[in-house]
């Protein structure tokens, strides 16, 4: 069953109205797309706001619903106060089923724990958090899993490199200059001190010096003492 959320139209348009929206707790919004005409909207804020700390919801088809009239629909933009972090805009993308929607989707990385660099404490370095996508409305995934439990020190994973579900394409990878667009997702690097660990009888890395090393000598002013 799809999550349903109540709008209604907006009458007056323009920067003027949107502020005058917010100082009424409301939020201005607009939905389009499908071929049909773009309706500016007006939502409560407290309402809209909380059904949205459901993170799933942005990747969810949903039912907005305007007076009587429900269409199926997906949060296409969310604009944020720069200072406050207050929704300030929605928009919404009405969905047509037979038709391939483009859509920003949370990137989740999956096995960290298995992970025997991060084990050592090396630093997981993640350069996008969301990714584009292509696909029907009926493919979309709620995340984009990235496995790092194979990544070594040194390496890292670009988009051409991760697994998408059947169905989906990145739209970065479809503008044929790969070597402009395969973007690095993730990196793994050393950390300033690592422990040497032995994982089935292969050492990861090691900065630190073995315990069986002499230790140093004792500076003339320590010998003084």
């Amino acid at each position: 069953m799809s999550a349903e959320i109540s709008a209604s139209v907006r009458e007056v348009k323009g920067k003027g109205s949107s502020r005058r929206l917010r100082h009424e707790s409301k939020i201005p919004g607009i939905v389009y797309g499908a071929g049909k005409e773009a309706v500016n909207l007006e939502l409560d804020f407290f309402y809209i706001t909380k059904i949205l700390n459901d993170e799933s919801l942005f990747t969810t088809i949903l039912d907005l619903k305007v007076g009587s009239k429900k269409e199926k629909v997906v949060i296409k933009d969310l604009q944020r106060h720069p200072a406050k972090k207050t929704i300030s805009h929605i928009d919404f993308l009405r969905i047509d089923l037979k038709r391939k929607i483009k859509l920003k989707v949370p990137v989740r990385f999956i096995n960290k724990e298995k992970s025997k660099s991060l084990r050592l404490g090396a630093v997981l370095n993640q350069f996008l958090s969301s990714i584009e996508i292509s696909c029907l409305a009926g493919n979309l995934p709620e995340t984009i899993d990235v496995d790092v439990s194979k990544i070594k020190i040194g390496e890292s994973i670009r988009l051409s490199q991760i697994e998408v579900p059947k169905g989906v394409t990145i739209t970065a990878l479809t503008h044929g200059d790969l070597d402009s667009y395969d973007q690095t997702i993730v990196s793994i690097t050393k950390a300033r001190k690592m422990e040497a660990v032995v994982f089935d009888d292969e050492v990861v890395a090691s900065e630190e010096t073995d315990d069986k090393t002499e230790p140093e000598a004792e500076s003339k002013e320590d010998s003084k003492e």
